[in-house]
């Protein structure tokens, strides 16, 4: 696990060395960097070359997929993620159980990724549509 997440670096390569992989995911949705961008304003403000402050959030990105019975802290992530959807009342335990799934399923019909029509063997699954849906709300 950590050479994967590495290898796509998600993370610094010395980090593993300082603390360990649940620490840094338990702290994921808290990280935040403050990122001086520097760009002309809109409107009359943008003739005297005003700039603008943008601050940036560092936050984990679903990059994969889980299977039924998989405990994981990413998992938490995840069910936490459902239940600021409004999608998942389930308690948050880091399993991706037939719960997590149902949220999962509830959220491809939500942003119109799936419907009831589709493939059983895709409704709930973290597929790539569903992730980059995921990943771009919790960017925002």
């Amino acid at each position: 696990m950590k050479m994967d997440v590495q290898s796509k670096n998600l993370l610094p390569e010395k980090l593993w060395e300082t603390t360990s992989f649940e620490h840094i995911v338990s702290q994921a949705e808290n990280l935040s960097t403050s990122v001086k961008q520097t760009s002309p304003l809109k409107g009359p403000s943008s003739l005297s070359g005003g700039t603008k402050q943008i601050e940036k959030k560092n936050i984990f990105q679903f990059y994969r997929a889980y299977v039924k019975g998989q405990k994981s802290s990413e998992v938490e992530i995840l069910q936490k993620f459902l239940q600021s959807e409004k999608l998942f009342s389930g308690k948050v335990d880091g399993i991706y159980s037939q719960k997590v799934i149902s949220a999962v399923f509830a959220f491809q019909k939500k942003y119109g990724i799936l419907s009831d029509k589709s493939d059983a063997g895709l409704k709930g699954y973290l597929g790539p549509s569903t992730r980059k849906k995921m990943n771009e709300i919790r960017n925002k």
